[in-house]
């Protein structure tokens, strides 16, 4: 039995990995959580011995136990190597609940942005087309049930496909889609390997949890077979938008140099074909993939000649035959400001009220306020602008990024990063007001003194990265 069981799972995992992976020895993304799903996925992939495999596996700061499942993944990396096995680690720690609370969003959302951000930049670290992820048939019917509820157009309704696009060089693959939880877990009991439970997966104050303890064990024990018939409907939904993206493809492929399209046959396609042609735009054009975006996009095209749109820097009219975009640059401002110890300051964007205290504390209470050790701060203070290029370590990360793809990461629209105000000193960015500090400026116990800053944000923004008028 337990070799049927290996061979079902294995002959599964080989026969997707035929279809979704690049040709054997090149280089494949694992994401790895530690839990069963993902660690049958390694171990599958291990004994197959085809690719430059690179596990990358993202503590999310939430739990005590997440650093003994980091261990675990890394002696399965050390046990591989020493069998000869092309196999790499990259562990990596994000703040989710800080960077949540920064964000305005729940927890879920703010680790899927975390790990998304970092599966894109290990991609590229390794020149990987694939990243492979160990979602599976009760994560889609999860996803299915989640976008019935929530209202979602006929994209959503057709759950997550197998491949997708992460950016233009790699993309996001699900070879255990067709296989259940229960088969992962089979197939790890059948071989003696070890996984970690976590056991946030537990708590049903997650709407996710509840929706896979609660309701689809309710719709499933109600009408057996539901959860088959959901899966049916969701590759139907595939399958027919497939049909309306070849329409929709038709459509843009005839874009002008790729700056315009014809607007007669968008006025004469259906509403669902117009969504499929924005969110080919959308990306194509790296604006944000949000439903307000393609309404936006919509009511552009149905509009007034003359009409514009501008986004991401980004320039589309509405002109009598053509919609046509075209990027533009606008002038930033020239914000370089000193900044000469406490007191008050109007400064772009806002006013500043840096205060030198002599005790430790660090209670933040807004997301424009923070604590910085005056131990870590290198000559001169300013309130300046990003620059292009610049890189910083935000608390809480183990390596440095881009300060611009750090605001990207964040929702942050693409002008509205470039003028985005923010305190520096000479080695660099300290504090970006509204989100987090740089790591090396955190309070420590040792700390001799700290500055308490607030920024307080004008009433109304000096710049907008979007236009509609």
């Amino acid at each position: 039995m337990p070799d049927l069981l290996s061979n079902n799972f294995q002959n599964l995992l080989q026969d997707s990995c035929s279809e979704l992976f690049p040709p054997a020895g090149e280089a494949v993304v694992v994401a790895v959580s530690g839990g069963a799903d993902s660690m049958a996925l390694l171990h599958g992939l291990i004994s197959m011995n085809k690719w430059q495999l690179i596990v990358c596996h993202m503590d999310h700061g939430l739990r005590p136990e997440s650093s003994d499942e980091a261990q675990m993944i890394q002696r399965v990396v050390e046990e591989a190597n020493v069998q000869d096995i092309n196999l790499s680690g990259e562990f990596h720690r994000c703040e989710v609940a800080r960077l949540a609370q920064q964000a305005g969003i729940g927890l879920e959302e703010a680790g899927r942005r975390a790990r998304y951000a970092l599966f894109a930049e290990i991609a590229a670290k390794y020149e990987a087309q694939v990243v492979a992820t160990a979602h599976h048939r009760n994560d889609q019917a999860e996803t299915v049930m989640a976008n019935i509820l929530r209202g979602s157009g006929p994209v959503g309704l057709g759950g997550m496909p197998q491949k997708r696009p992460l950016n233009a060089t790699c993309h996001v693959v699900r070879p255990l889609l067709q296989a259940s939880h229960q088969q992962c877990y089979d197939y790890l009991g059948a071989n003696g390997f070890t996984w970690a439970e976590d056991a946030s997966n537990q708590d049903r104050t997650f709407w996710r949890n509840r929706l896979r303890h609660e309701v689809l064990p309710a719709l499933e024990s109600g009408a057996p077979g539901f959860i088959d018939e959901l899966l049916s409907f969701a590759a139907a939904q595939q399958a027919r938008v497939q049909q309306d993206v070849a329409q929709a493809v038709a459509i843009y492929v005839e874009a002008e140099d790729k700056q315009s399209l014809r607007v007669e046959p968008l006025l004469a396609a259906s509403p669902d074909i117009r969504l499929l042609v924005w969110r080919h735009l959308v990306q194509e054009l790296a604006l944000p993939m949000e439903r307000r975006t393609l309404r936006q996009l919509d009511d552009l095209l149905l509009g007034k000649v003359g009409r514009r749109f501008e986004a991401g820097g980004f320039r589309l009219l509405r002109r009598s035959e053509r919609l046509s975009w075209e990027p533009f640059e606008r002038k930033l401002p020239e914000v370089l400001q000193l900044i000469s110890g406490s007191g008050s300051y109007a400064v772009h964007q806002g006013d500043l009220d840096l205060r030198q205290k002599s005790e430790v504390v660090d209670v933040i209470a807004s997301p424009n306020e923070a604590f910085l050790s005056v131990d870590a701060i290198k000559g001169a203070l300013h309130w300046r602008l990003p620059q292009e290029g610049e890189r910083w370590r935000p608390f809480g990360s183990e390596g440095s990024k881009p300060v611009l793809r750090f605001l990207a990461d964040r929702g942050m629209p693409s002008y509205a990063r470039r003028v985005k105000g923010l305190l520096a000193d000479e080695a660099g960015v300290l504090w970006i007001p509204g989100f987090t500090i740089a790591d090396r400026a955190q309070v420590h116990p040792s700390t001799t003194g700290v500055y308490h800053a607030r920024f307080h944000p004008s009433a109304t923004p000096d710049d907008r990265d979007q236009v509609f008028v």
